[in-house]
């Protein structure tokens, strides 16, 4: 004989032994015994956490003066000197809500029965299990901001008074800066749960005439998912600088006066930011399994064994991504004046000259929504008969199946664009005053030239999908002739 049909045989044999040791010592008794188990369980432990803001804020500051004069042979000179500095720095925290409820739960019942009567026996066991598990949670997101500014200042004047006349000069000089960031969170929910079912049955018969048979059948159901949604991002950073220089002197004698000043101010800026659009996905999963077993013997050496298994299952991960977004832009400003004031009895004449300039260069970019549906669908179906007696055999096995695939997407597309600016101007003021009355002359020329490059693409979808077939295989054979 076939040594896989043996196996089964003797796989058979060694099941329905164990069924009925119990019943064998007793095999010529009448009665009936039922037995009845319960097991079950449930849990669970809610979390719930307030709201957290923290935050932190520091400065300082300091000053410094002195004067000095001397006064000697060529006259008198005083000097005086101011300078301060501050800094200031802050940060911040803030958490929103934070809740938990994971919960799980148990059952399982198992039921047996035994039945014998007149040298024959029956019995029946049936086992039923049911489980779940989630553990939903929510976090209701994350704010961090944080800014350093610092700012100096120092200034210098200087008197000299002597026979010819008398001579001012200044100096002043202020630094500033600026900078900071903050990151954001959406709110956080993921909600992971599971189940499980399972059925099992097996029992069997003898009787005194030699006829036996024993069956069982399981199921098997078991679902999972994990719903998540993300509420998003955003990121920024920034810095910005400033600074002053002026500067002026003036001297007055028996001449008249003369005074020259100038001032330089510069500034610029730079900043960054991100942003993380919306995910909310939601994969999930499950899974059936259904086997079933009959035996059967008689006193003449025949014998049937069949076995039926089929496996069905599925996976999905619907998702969607609203995409991401982002800027990185720098900005420069100056400005220089430089003033001339010559005066005596006779007239007075101004000059002023200023020099302005001004860029810009920015890039930003998105890129669009991006939606899926994947999935897999699979189905798997085993089936075998074996029957014979003493001198001959026959096994028939077939197995088919399928999978069967999908992947519908969509992509918004992205975009790209620029702007790149640079503008400047020089302006003079010439002004003569006297007896005869105010003559003004303003020269003025500008220059300024823009460019905005961009791209856009729209973006593409699709959906692919495809089947794979197992094909059919039987077989029918026929052994020990």
């Amino acid at each position: 004989m076939n040594v896989w049909v043996k196996r089964s045989l003797s796989t058979a044999a060694v099941a329905g032994g164990l069924f009925f040791a119990g019943a064998a010592a007793a095999h010529a008794d009448t009665g009936t015994a039922h037995d009845e188990g319960l097991l079950g369980g449930k849990a669970s432990a809610p979390i719930e956490i307030g709201s957290i803001d923290l935050g932190v804020q520091s400065s300082s500051s300091s000053s410094h003066s002195s004067t000095v004069s001397h006064t000697g042979k060529q006259g008198t000179t005083t000097s005086t000197k101011q300078s301060t500095k501050s800094t200031k720095d802050s940060i911040g925290l803030s958490t929103g809500k934070i809740t938990a409820d994971p919960a799980a739960t148990l059952k399982s019942v198992t039921r047996s029965t035994t039945h014998r009567s007149d040298g024959a026996v029956s019995g029946k066991q049936s086992q039923h299990t049911q489980g779940s598990v989630q553990a939903p949670v929510s976090i209701g997101g994350v704010k961090l901001t944080g800014q350093h500014e610092e700012t100096s200042t120092s200034a210098e004047k200087v008197t000299r008074s002597d026979k010819h006349g008398t001579s001012v000069s200044e100096r002043r000089t202020v630094r500033g800066s600026k900078t900071g960031g903050s990151l954001e969170t959406g709110s956080i929910t993921l909600n992971p749960n599971g189940s499980l079912d399972t059925r099992q049955v097996a029992g069997g018969s003898a009787d005194r005439r030699g006829n036996s048979s024993i069956f069982s059948h399981s199921a098997t159901d078991a679902a999972g998912s994990l719903p998540i949604s993300f509420g998003g991002l955003k990121a920024q950073g920034w810095s910005d600088t400033y600074s002053l220089d002026y500067s002026k002197q003036k001297s007055t004698g028996k001449h008249g006066s003369r005074t020259e000043e100038r001032s330089d101010e510069r500034a610029t800026h730079t900043g960054a930011g991100v942003e993380v659009g919306r995910l909310v996905a939601d994969p999930q999963a499950e899974l059936s399994d259904r086997r079933s077993f009959l035996g059967q013997t008689d006193r003449h050496g025949r014998y049937t064994l069949i076995s039926d298994q089929a496996t069905t299952g599925s996976l999905s991960a619907p998702f969607r991504f609203d995409g991401v977004s982002g800027f990185v832009t720098s900005q420069q400003a100056s400005r220089t004046v430089r003033a001339t004031e010559v005066a005596n009895q006779h007239r007075t004449v101004r000059k002023i000259v200023t020099d302005e300039s001004a860029s810009s260069q920015t890039i930003a970019g998105h890129s669009g929504a991006v939606t899926g549906d994947p999935s897999l669908d699979f189905a798997d179906h085993r089936s075998s008969l074996i029957a014979g007696d003493r001198h001959s055999s026959i096994v028939r096995r077939d197995h088919d199946g399928y999978a069967a695939y999908a992947f519908p997407y969509s992509y918004d597309g992205f975009g790209v664009a620029g702007d790149f600016a640079n503008a400047s101007r020089h302006s003079v003021i010439d002004q003569v005053a006297d007896r005869h009355g105010v003559t003004t002359r303003t020269e003025t020329d500008q220059k300024a030239n823009r460019t905005l490059p961009a791209y856009n693409f729209q973006g593409f979808h699709g959906s692919p999908e495809g089947v794979v077939d197992f094909s059919r295989i039987s077989q029918l054979t026929q052994l020990d002739k």
